[in-house]
């Protein structure tokens, strides 16, 4: 359920964008969605307008990015048939992506079924998840790697919740609250405890963050903190 602040900031943003389309300015609307999705990651309502307009100024991969976010968002609240509509709008921008049809066959057979288990497991054998008391989140992350996995990293505990992005095994942004890019991903290395899974996307995402490899970017991010050595005498 919304609270006020978020039910109140998401109606400001959709009509601070509706304003900037009358007046033709669509990438301040988008701006304007951008930052609001930020705030509220798991607001469909936000995602869904960001992503229409996105279509209309034919900028098709971030309106794809959307849809399939939309899409596991319903997936993870247990409405498929939401889940599904948004995976056919992916499948209208990109009609050849086998793995678009193989996640609609499963959201089909899940309805079909009529099972009770949570719909997560009925994403690809390769989605993660787990604890990060028992598996470090740098282990997950090498795991991504190496099987070249084009998807998110959600994270969550007690004091925060966050995001990381992977071009085919490459981190290609992070989110976590304020932050985003390399300052997040940096704030990612102080959790050790609390969830993660990985949801897999069919399309890649607007990179903030470039890298040949994730253990570079993870010694380049370290490697700058200075030690702190003796004072002068």
């Amino acid at each position: 359920m919304q609270g006020e602040k978020e039910k109140s900031d998401v109606e400001s943003a959709l009509v601070d964008a509706e304003l900037f389309l009358k007046y033709r300015m669509p990438d301040r609307a988008i701006a304007t969605l951008q930052d609001a999705v930020h705030s509220y990651p798991s607001n469909t309502d936000l995602r869904l307008h960001l992503a229409d307009i996105c279509i209309e100024q034919q900028r098709l991969q971030e309106a794809a990015e959307q849809l399939v976010a939309m899409a596991n968002i319903y997936i993870e609240s247990n409405q498929p048939q939401f889940a599904r509509s948004a995976l056919l709008k992916v499948k209208e921008i990109y009609p050849h992506i086998a793995q678009i049809d193989a996640w609609l066959e499963s959201i089909d057979h899940y309805q079909k079924k009529k099972e009770t288990p949570a719909l997560i497991k009925s994403r690809p054998k390769s989605t993660l998840s787990g604890d990060l008391s028992f598996i470090s989140l740098f282990d997950v992350i090498q795991t991504v790697e190496k099987n070249r996995i084009t998807g998110i990293i959600y994270v969550e505990n007690r004091d925060m919740t966050g995001s990381i992005y992977f071009n085919k095994g490459l981190i290609a942004d992070a989110i976590l609250a304020e932050l985003r890019g390399k300052s997040a991903f940096k704030r990612f290395a102080e959790i050790n405890e609390g969830t993660f899974h990985l949801a897999k996307s069919p399309v890649e995402f607007h990179s903030s963050i470039s890298t040949p490899s994730n253990a570079q970017l993870i010694l380049e991010l370290f490697a700058d903190e200075e030690p702190q050595g003796a004072e002068e005498i």
